[in-house]
């Protein structure tokens, strides 16, 4: 059975209570956990990122392949096409 993922949106959050050292944003992004059925948020720094990206690239085998979203068609462009 080959498992597959749907394309989710990592956002962009400016850190509000910024202390000396800390980034002055994160990645946000809510993650679901499929045997618990529970969402969980996490915020991720650049590198964090970054080394998840390079752990992909090492075991591109394990990562799921990925159902890509279909394009939305505005409705007058339906229309014109004859497709309602």
């Amino acid at each position: 059975m080959v498992k597959r993922m749907k394309l989710g949106i990592m956002m962009r959050v400016f850190n509000r209570g910024k202390r000396t050292s800390a980034n002055s944003h994160y990645i946000a992004v809510w993650i679901k956990d499929p045997e618990l059925r529970t969402y969980t948020p996490l915020l991720l720094t650049q590198s964090e990122l970054r080394r998840a990206g390079e752990r992909v690239n090492k075991n591109k085998e394990d990562m799921p392949f990925l159902d890509m979203p279909k394009p939305r068609v505005p409705f007058w462009r339906r229309f014109i096409r004859g497709r309602l």
